[in-house]
């Protein structure tokens, strides 16, 4: 239709088996080599797979057109049928007849005449088309053709050819024994870029153009993308190409009209309606009746769930209602109340239920008076008393509590919160303890004694946050009694003469870090140098100091260690 307009002998791009126009890529003059070999060394068995559209067929025909004339091949195209009628053809392709014979019999008749077709030179080898369509009975059943042999060599070769699904039935374990049995097995892939734009001015030169005087040259980089190098699609695409081509007037194909050939290619799909559906009539339909049911089913297993389940889902809900996720928690308020009320109305912790003495001991150490206590202080020390009082079959009872009836114990003297996703200890001190987050963590760890291990919280989980006493950071206690200094060590100095060692703490202090060093002799009489900074406090400020030189002054071959304590006044220690 537009070879007149371009000056065509012929149309260039017809899907038939025409062998002039068999472009033969690296990939196929491989394949083509094997098929060869395959005829020639006489194999069992030979594969052929590849993708709609790559040229399979067009190749094996390309294939029989250069056997030797010795060889005859039996080509089967449809065989999607059973195995008896593939037997059939095979005989009749010999010359035998059908006379109602049994597959055995058939057979033999099949290898006799193999076996007088071999006295004269002759072989026969069987082409296989398609064969992706063949049943695994099938397949397994003709396996069994290419036991008729002499001792001499095979004759009947047989030769498969389809699609990759062949490949994918062929590693199923019950087709293990076929597939041990080909000898020659390829793919036929696509082509690729280059041998794209080959194969368009190859079939363009035979009929007496090329490709520079159809096309643009920006438009090869688009049908090999919409096309993925595959022949077929190439060809359908060329060929659409010129007809829209030549309704618009043009004498060349650019990127706007292979856009537009690509869209009216795909057609079908692009403008039927994604809501069509055939109209069913008064056909019954089961589903549109099961899914009320369902429904209806699920609604009433849930009412007899929450019947039977609502005393263990209530307390769920309302100590999840107590606070939102993410919210901050604040140490209530304790009301003053009197003694008597209090013994009667305060929670017991567990940890003043397991030794109620050690409580009171500490109260009366520390010689604090019930008037100068904070509201928290005198409502943990009266659930104490209490707690003293409580009996040992109570004491049993509490300790075998659950983790929820245990922080529902406590909600009065101490807030809650709810793990999150993504939640730890530090983070959860750091939310709600300012500036105390070790302490806190303490303190957490305290309070909520079904925490076997410190770095394994679940989401959902509530934990009790008690309050933190002003004076009550056991570090900060610890340095007044000890009067521990913490320092930051830097680095050690090995090989190294007092001299640099006093230089480079003067380098630090210049700087503005509080530098010092300490000489230490070890057991075989060397003399290191440890360089720190800092004396400080807590254990905290070791660690500030130690991020901040590492962030501004330190170096690549600086150490820090902001756990390690030490005191300047250190004398020389042996190690």
């Amino acid at each position: 239709m537009y070879n007149d307009y371009f000056g065509f002998s012929e149309s260039p791009f017809e899907n038939n088996l025409d062998q002039r126009f068999l472009f033969l890529s690296e990939d196929h003059k491989e394949v083509l080599a094997a098929l060869l070999y395959f005829i020639k060394e006489n194999k069992a068995f030979a594969m052929l797979c590849g993708d709609v559209g790559a040229g399979k067929t067009t190749l094996i025909n390309c294939f029989l057109d250069r056997l030797p004339e010795s060889h005859t091949p039996i080509i089967i195209s449809n065989p999607s049928v059973e195995y008896r009628e593939i037997l059939l053809y095979v005989a009749r392709s010999l010359g035998i007849t059908d006379k109602g014979q049994k597959i055995l019999d058939l057979i033999d008749e099949v290898k006799n005449a193999l076996v007088e077709r071999k006295k004269d030179g002759k072989y026969c080898f069987l082409v296989i088309d398609e064969a992706h369509l063949l049943s695994d009975q099938s397949l397994d059943d003709i396996r069994l053709l290419s036991n008729i042999e002499t001792p001499d060599r095979k004759l009947l070769p047989i030769l498969l050819v389809g699609q990759y699904e062949l490949s994918y039935k062929l590693q199923k374990m019950k087709m293990r024994q076929l597939r041990q049995r080909i000898s020659v097995n390829r793919f036929l892939s696509s082509l690729d870029y280059v041998e794209t734009s080959h194969y368009i001015d190859h079939r363009l030169k035979l009929v007496g153009s090329n490709f520079a005087s159809c096309f643009e040259t920006n438009c090869l980089p688009l049908i090999y993308r919409l096309t993925d190098g595959v022949p077929r699609q190439i060809n359908q695409i060329c060929d659409n190409a010129f007809l829209i081509c030549k309704a618009t007037g043009l004498k060349k194909v650019n990127k706007k009209i292979v856009k537009k050939t690509y869209k009216a290619l795909r057609s079908d799909i692009l403008f039927t309606p994604k809501s069509f559906k055939e109209k069913s009539g008064k056909s019954f339909v089961p589903w549109k009746i099961l899914k009320p049911m369902a429904l209806g089913s699920v609604i009433v297993l849930l009412f007899i769930g929450w019947l039977r389940y609502a005393d263990l889902i209530k307390p769920l809900v309302s100590r999840i209602s107590l606070q939102l996720p993410n919210q901050k928690v604040t140490t209530p308020t304790v009301q003053k109340e009197s003694t008597q009320e209090k013994k009667s109305q305060a929670p017991q912790p567990l940890s003043a239920i397991q030794n109620p003495s050690s409580a009171d001991a500490e109260r009366k150490g520390k010689g604090l008076e019930s008037n100068q206590q904070s509201p928290y202080e005198i409502a943990t020390n009266q659930a104490s008393t209490a707690a003293g009082k409580t009996e040992a079959g109570t004491l049993d009872t509490l300790i075998n509590h659950s983790d929820a009836q245990l922080n529902e114990q406590q909600t009065v003297t101490s807030p809650k919160v709810i793990v999150q996703t993504g939640d730890n200890l530090n983070e959860i001190a750091l939310r709600n303890y300012p500036n105390k987050a070790r302490p806190g963590i303490e303190a957490i760890l305290k309070s909520n004694p079904q925490i076997e291990n410190r770095d394994l919280i679940y989401p959902g989980q509530v934990l009790v946050l008690p309050a933190i006493e002003k004076n009550s950071n056991p570090m900060r206690e610890s340095v007044k009694k000890t009067e521990t200094k913490f320092a930051v060590q830097i680095c050690t100095l090995f090989n190294s003469s007092r001299t640099f060692a006093k230089a480079y703490v003067n380098e630090l202090k210049q700087k503005g870090y509080p530098a010092y060093e300490i000489e230490t002799e070890t057991k075989e009489g060397t003399v290191i140098y440890e360089i720190f900074i800092g004396k400080y406090v807590t254990k905290e400020e070791a660690e500030t100091a130690a991020r901040d030189f590492q962030n501004n002054g330190g170096k690549p071959d600086i150490l820090i260690k902001p756990e390690i304590a030490q005191s300047p006044e250190s004398k020389k220690v042996e190690k």
